[in-house]
């Protein structure tokens, strides 16, 4: 398994699973922690035949793709899901705050009506990225919002 930069880049190591069916047969492999997956006892009539083969792993696409049974490997690109941000502005009762500046690298937007904001980080993987949330009236929120882990909710405190 490997990342879009080519087969030295490996994404995954000690955590996903691979899975290939052999005319039905399916048959699934833990990733290791050389970011390979052994696949032992193959029978020989499926050498140099094509067969399907995905990826299970969190933060990666499970897109099934077909591969030549050649040589002593295949090489699987592991291609990481797009990275979303999403969440909820709300008050200390609770109430939507809608129209809040959401900032988050360099993008940067509004929640709506019912106080929702979502951005699109593309594939590159991050564990949290600094937020700024300000609104007028509230004290400015500055914080950790993580990718892909649902929507968080963002309580703001109105000024004195």
């Amino acid at each position: 398994m490997h990342g879009e930069k080519g087969e030295h880049d490996l994404v995954l190591r000690k955590t996903g699973t691979v899975w290939i069916t052999l005319d039905g047969d399916r048959r699934h492999e833990e990733i290791d922690d050389k970011g390979q997956a052994e696949f032992k006892n193959i029978p020989a009539p499926f050498r140099g035949k094509t067969v399907p083969i995905w990826i299970e792993a969190n933060g990666f696409e499970a897109s099934e793709e077909n591969h030549t049974l050649a040589g002593s490997g295949v090489s699987v690109l592991a291609r990481r899901t797009e990275q979303t941000v999403s969440g909820r502005v709300v008050d200390v009762e609770g109430k939507p705050v809608a129209n809040a500046v959401v900032s988050v690298d360099a993008l940067s937007t509004r929640s709506d009506g019912d106080g929702h904001f979502s951005f699109q980080l593309g594939r590159e993987h991050r564990d949290s990225l600094e937020a700024l949330i300000s609104a007028p009236g509230y004290i400015q929120w500055r914080g950790k919002l993580t990718p892909n882990s649902g929507d968080a909710t963002v309580q703001l405190k109105r000024k004195e």
